[in-house]
């Protein structure tokens, strides 16, 4: 998935990552989703964390288009770095939020160095928290659906 933060946009570097919903259709009632935010070695534009209230907003944003979040529990999200970004071993952070509203953000966008040249809408999240999280209890939640 292609995402900017607000640093990326300020100077136009592109950001990318790699984006996995499983869902659990199978259980009565369905579970949440859980969505798994991999951040890539190639990624050129800010890591996932700092772009974490960006991508959870597009997402939720997204999703909320086929959910309805207001009668739903929000799905989990998890940051995942794997071990050639790490240099050791994958790792997980849990990203928490109190509430999932989307806001819509007006951004002036530039070209890198040059003054702004019009405006973007950029979803986010408010008051994105990060909790470390074990490679078993991220299998918990894939598997469970929360």
């Amino acid at each position: 998935m292609p995402y900017q933060g607000l640093l990326d946009i300020r100077y136009g570097r592109p950001a990318k990552c790699r984006i996995r919903i499983y869902e659990h259709e199978a259980d009565e009632p369905p579970g949440s989703p859980v969505v798994l935010i991999t951040d890539l070695a190639d990624n050129a534009g800010e890591d996932i964390s700092a772009a974490a209230e960006i991508i959870v907003g597009t997402l939720l944003a997204t999703l909320t288009e086929a959910t309805d979040l207001s009668t739903s529990t929000p799905p989990a999200f998890i940051n995942h770095y794997p071990e050639e970004i790490t240099g050791t071993t994958d790792s997980y952070e849990l990203v928490e939020f109190d509430d999932p509203a989307v806001a819509e953000l007006m951004i002036e966008e530039t070209a890198a160095g040059a003054p702004a040249s019009g405006r973007r809408v950029v979803w986010s999240i408010e008051d994105a928290r990060f909790v470390a999280a074990d490679k078993k209890m991220v299998e918990t939640l894939l598997a469970s659906g929360m």
